[in-house]
């Protein structure tokens, strides 16, 4: 039994002659084989020898684009539930290219339109169901705001967690950039309490660093910088002094 929830999409051809409601779960669609028998018109016999190839053949596996779901089937005077076989749109183009049927291709652009929009907006729309139900289109707007507000909600934790990842970023460059805990290089310093450091910035606070760790008998330190090579460190009291 498939598991995915699952959802009813009506399908149309162009010409109005046929007219199936469609499983879908989001990923693909399925169809029973009296579903592919009407979509194709062709009999279930014919329908049902292409699909036994295309298993024999290799074509395609069954495991993996076959499921059952609960279907309720009128039988006599009777409502009874079976657990029906459907064929997912693997199967429907591939049976489509075996029946040389055009409306295998109209059935495909369909399905694609249908699971695109799944994808993209998280949801499917039967727009002529919603023309003729009354009230529709108030439901589809509230959808669609619902919709924008959780995509608000995902782009805000989106950014979050890379501004997060930024700082952790910023703390790493900073610590590659010293020898000692306390001591960092003019740039190192900057990434690490984001302040902005042009170079003209960056020479003159050498300057001022280099003259107060004299004036204050702080030893200053060396460390390599990938761009200029062997730089000079200073110690992080210092540097809160100078760098402003």
């Amino acid at each position: 039994m498939n598991q995915h929830q699952t959802a009813v999409i009506v399908f149309e051809s162009t010409d109005g002659n046929i007219q199936l409601q469609v499983t879908t779960d989001y990923d693909t669609v399925w169809l029973s084989l009296v579903e592919l028998a009407a979509l194709f018109q062709r009999d279930k016999s014919v329908i049902s020898r292409h699909i036994r190839n295309i298993y024999k053949e290799g074509e395609l596996a069954r495991l993996s684009t076959v499921a059952k779901f609960a279907t309720v089937q009128i039988e006599g005077d009777r409502k009874i539930q079976r657990d029906i076989e459907y064929y997912n749109l693997d199967v429907i183009i591939s049976v489509g290219y075996r029946v040389k049927s055009k409306r295998g291709v109209e059935f495909r652009q369909w399905a694609t339109q249908i699971l695109r929009q799944y994808l993209v907006e998280g949801y499917a729309v039967n727009f002529k169901r919603i023309q003729k139900t009354p009230g529709s289109l108030v439901e589809l707007f509230k959808m669609q705001v619902q919709l924008w507000e959780q995509q608000e909600l995902l782009n805000q934790e989106i950014k979050e967690d890379i501004h997060k990842i930024g700082d952790k970023i910023q703390a790493i460059e900073a610590r590659l950039k010293s020898t000692d805990d306390n001591y960092f290089t003019i740039a190192g310093y900057c990434a690490l309490h984001k302040i902005a450091c042009p170079l003209h910035k960056a020479q003159a606070w050498g300057k001022a660093a280099v003259a107060l760790s004299r004036q204050k008998g702080i030893a200053t330190g060396t460390a390599h910088d990938e761009r200029f090579g062997k730089v000079r460190t200073y110690h992080r009291d210092v540097l809160k002094m100078v760098v402003k």
